[in-house]
């Protein structure tokens, strides 16, 4: 009895040590093994941030507890790290900065079960065994880096993975081939990549749990084909699938996949910038009752929009720059009741809105521009979408008032321009203090600019451009303080500018032009320091270009063309060295050309781009209303006037759970519609419209159809970067610059009427991308190039200069024409006109004042004189009224 006692006594002290040192370990939190490689790791993260904030203060090698450490989490059964949520730790200062990372750091955390190493800007990887020996790894995020080369083949083994995320990253090649043994995976995202080659989309057939799958490579080189089985039946059953930008199914003319009619879970499809064709698929709509998000713009789809026969709550409808035709359905508000977002832009749609527009009261953005829309736009059609915060109707054809849109209190962008609005704006637009961009451009409104316009105190951008507005620009404008670009372009405006807009502290963009104002150039505009184009052409300004002008040092557009300005050009404007288009022509101008012109610059915009992340500017020049979502790099344009950003109704998270914060490309927020300014500029002969990267690469200088003397100052010669440079129709003299053939970017030179006199420097052959070449009218004098571009001009170019002589122009160097000379004559000489004319005139009255003298003084002559006019009468009367009557 007592052994036994002795026996079960010895078993409880083995279970209470056994349980007390279970205790300890609970108190001891995470193995000292992997607390030392946290520390190890920690090391190696700061030393390559070049942030000197420190993400990591947590992890103290003093706290025994690794487990309490930030970013940390652990079984606490076992001590082993499961978790380590590294996105982001590194933060560098410049986005531009990349490193290598050693995952040989790993090698301690065999048990890790998810991984975050986003946003973290290393650019590849060392020590990869460290990272494929991770057998019980679920969740894998390495998206926002700047990782490049081929993917590692190694992960395949990876094989309990329910997520991996490689977006936004560099890898090249083809879609890795391991990605298919691992059947585990639930979500795979591979957007904004450069990955290439062929995809074939149904070798997923056997992950009969993939959830999402998002594809969009950066690049145009990856095509995925979705029909090379078409008898394939899919396990799986999406919630997310985004293949954009793939070439999907260019094998079989862009055909819609098929696989999609046994897809019944969507709530989030996109297949945009696909050029895919056919009708537009509606049954998505009607197979897919759970379907939050439809994104197929950039297509080719035709057809019309045949709508679901039940209520559908679809929140966010893109389906923008595709062929689709007809009318809206009438119950269209009635079907879709909870839009957010709406974009039917660029397509065919016409006829008149549906009422039931009125019923999408949750509606934030409306987009129905460049469509063939007409009828009248009734203010009850969209007073009560109270919620809407962009309405774009532009480039159809709307007619009648402006509607009125006093409720729509939360609107912030109202663009209405390019139809056929009339009538005055105070029947209109009414109080809507919310507003931040109005366009009311190119259409047909009269009377005076209304002054209750100064109550829009929070708008940035104003157009009302191309209408037939009048009178004076009211004070009241200047209330609008926080404007940025203001075109009130091609009107009838008049008077004088008011001196109140020195207010206007934050304008970039300020367009006057083609209207009849008047006046000095005002001293108020010398207080717009972040004016960065200016264009005041073809108005009645008059006076020097003010000395004030270089206080606007950061202009990169100066056009003051067409007025009647005079003095000198002032050595001020040489202080604006950003300046890339300068038009001083059309004016009364004079004496000479400052040498300082060298120091302005008339350089090309040099972009400016991020590694990683940023917001991604279209470079379409045409395009003013495509989504662009967050992409890897990021241009920085000098003439953006205006971008819109929105996030979705839906958030990303709700389609699918997981314990790291995935880069998700529709939780982002994305672009829907930017505006880029437009700029004229006479080039090659013509005025041309520059815009978006056409005006970013533009630079030129027109100083032609003015009153300036003396040389062409050599100092032009070094503005290398210059394409345009038209001189011509002043009173220069002297030769030609020895320095022009430094002009190595020019294509558009214009040297004509002048008193240029001298050879033409054959070097000028050196510049290769000349096109437009004219010295016509001066006093040139040898032989003219022949070789390289020279042989593509002809006579045209330099007619006016008898001394000249080449093949070219027809006149050989010993003087003796190769065409006979009467010929020959007529196309060398440069005929003075108003001689011409005087002479012939003074020709005319003196055979008349002889006439009548000989008249006068023989009688005789004079009998035969009318006896002569007698039978002409008689003649001339005979034939006309034979020909009448016979």
């Amino acid at each position: 009895m007592e052994r036994v006692f002795v026996k079960n006594h010895l078993c409880l002290w083995i279970v209470v040590v056994v349980v007390v040192l279970f205790l300890v370990k609970e108190l001891e939190g995470c193995l000292e093994k992997e607390k030392l490689g946290l520390l190890d790791l920690k090391t190696f993260l700061i030393s390559n941030s070049t942030s000197k904030y420190n993400n990591l203060t947590s992890w103290d090698k003093s706290d025994v507890d690794c487990c309490s450490w930030e970013r940390v989490k652990c079984n606490h059964t076992t001590g082993h790290v499961m978790d380590l949520l590294l996105g982001g730790v590194t933060i560098p200062t410049n986005t531009t900065y990349l490193w290598i990372f050693n995952f040989s750091y790993f090698l301690p955390f065999n048990h890790l079960v998810h991984l975050d190493l986003s946003a973290n800007y290393f650019d590849g990887w060392v020590e990869i065994e460290g990272l494929c020996g991770m057998k019980n790894l679920q969740e894998l995020d390495l998206s926002r880096n700047g990782m490049s080369g081929y993917f590692p083949q190694c992960l395949r083994n990876l094989t309990s993975l329910r997520v991996l995320d490689l977006s936004s990253n560099n890898f090249v090649g083809n879609i890795p081939s391991f990605i298919i043994s691992l059947k585990s995976l639930e979500y795979l995202s591979l957007f904004d990549t450069n990955f290439d080659g062929i995809f074939s989309f149904s070798s997923l057939n056997n992950h009969s749990k993939l959830e999402v799958f998002l594809l969009s490579p950066k690049t145009n080189n990856l095509y995925v084909e979705t029909e090379e089985s078409p008898s394939w039946h899919p396990t799986f059953q999406l919630k997310v699938l985004q293949l954009r930008n793939c070439f999907l199914n260019s094998k079989r003319d862009g055909t819609f996949p098929t696989f999609l009619l046994y897809q019944h879970e969507l709530q989030l499809l996109d297949l945009s910038h696909n050029k895919l064709s056919g009708n537009f698929p509606s049954w998505i709509l009607e197979n897919n009752t759970k379907l939050e998000t439809l994104y197929l713009m950039n297509n080719s789809f035709t057809g019309t929009l045949e709508l679901p026969t039940f209520k559908h709550g679809l929140l966010d409808l893109q389906i923008s720059n595709n062929k689709i035709g007809g009318q809206l359905q009438e119950d269209i508000g009635k079907i879709f009741p909870n839009l957010y977002y709406v974009n039917l832009s660029k397509n065919s749609f016409e006829g008149i809105l549906p009422s039931s527009i009125g019923e999408m009261q949750t509606i934030r953005t409306l987009d129905l521009s460049n469509n063939n829309f007409s009828g009248e736009l009734s203010s009850h059609l969209i007073s009560n979408l109270t919620s809407l915060r962009l309405l774009r109707l532009s480039h159809n054809s709307f007619h009648g008032l402006v509607p009125l849109l006093s409720n729509l209190t939360r609107l912030n962008w109202l663009y209405l321009n390019n139809n056929s609005f009339s009538g005055v704006i105070e029947d209109g637009v009414s109080n809507n203090s919310s507003l931040f961009s109005l366009d009311i451009s190119n259409n047909m409104l009269s009377g005076r600019i209304p002054r209750w316009i100064g109550r829009f105190t929070k708008l940035s951008v104003l157009s009302l451009s191309k209408n037939r507005l009048q009178g004076e620009i009211p004070n009241e404008l200047c209330n609008l303080i926080s404007l940025s670009y203001l075109d009130l372009s091609e009107n009838n405006l008049s008077d004088f500018l008011p001196y109140c807009f020195k207010n206007f502290k934050y304008m970039k963009f300020l367009y006057l032009q083609k209207n009849a104002l008047q006046g000095n150039i005002p001293y108020a505009f010398s207080q717009l320091t972040k004016l960065t184009s200016l264009d005041l052409r073809d108005n009645n300004f008059f006076g020097n270009i003010p000395q004030w002008i270089n206080r606007l040092s950061k202009l990169r557009v100066l056009l003051l063309a067409g007025n009647k300005l005079t003095g000198p050009i002032p050595i001020y404007v040489c202080e604006l060295e950003h300046v890339r288009i300068m038009d001083l022509s059309h004016n009364w101008i004079n004496e000479t050309i400052p040498p300082c012109i060298k120091n302005i610059s008339f350089k090309m915009v040099e972009f400016q781009t991020t590694a990683v992340g940023g917001r991604a500017v279209q470079n379409d020049n045409d395009s003013k209303d495509k989504i662009q979502y967050y992409g890897n790099t990021a241009t920085s344009y000098i003439f953006l006037v205006d971008d819109i950003w929105f996030t979705p109704g839906n958030t990303f998270d709700i389609f699918y759970n997981s314990s790291l914060s995935l880069n998700h490309p529709i939780a982002d927020e994305y672009m829907i519609s930017y505006e880029i300014v437009e700029i004229e500029f006479r080039t090659k002969s013509y005025y041309l419209s520059y815009k978006g990267n056409n005006l970013n690469l533009m630079t030129g200088l027109d100083l032609s159809s003015n009153n300036l003397s003396g040389s062409i100052p050599p100092e032009i010669g070094e503005l290398r970067d210059i394409k345009a440079l038209n001189l011509s129709h002043n009173r220069f003299s002297g030769s030609i610059p020895g320095t022009f053939p430094n002009l190595i970017n020019i294509e558009s030179l214009d040297l004509s009427y002048n008193n240029l006199s001298g050879a033409l420097p054959q070097n000028l052959t050196n510049l290769y991308s000349l096109a437009i070449f004219n010295v016509s009218y001066n006093k040139f004098s040898g032989r003219v190039p022949t070789t390289m571009q020279f042989a593509n001009f002809d006579e045209n170019n330099y007619r006016g200069n008898s001394d000249l002589c080449g093949s070219v122009i027809n006149i050989t160097c010993n003087h003796t024409s190769i065409f006979p000379p009467a010929s020959t004559t007529q196309h060398q000489t440069a005929i003075d006109m108003e001689s011409f004319y005087w002479s012939c005139v003074a020709s005319y009255v003196t055979v008349v004042i002889g006439l009548a003298v000989i008249l006068w003084v023989n009688s005789h002559w004079c009998r035969v004189w009318f006896r002569y006019v007698d039978l002409c009468i008689f003649y001339c009367f005979s034939r006309c009224f034979k020909n009448v009557f016979h």
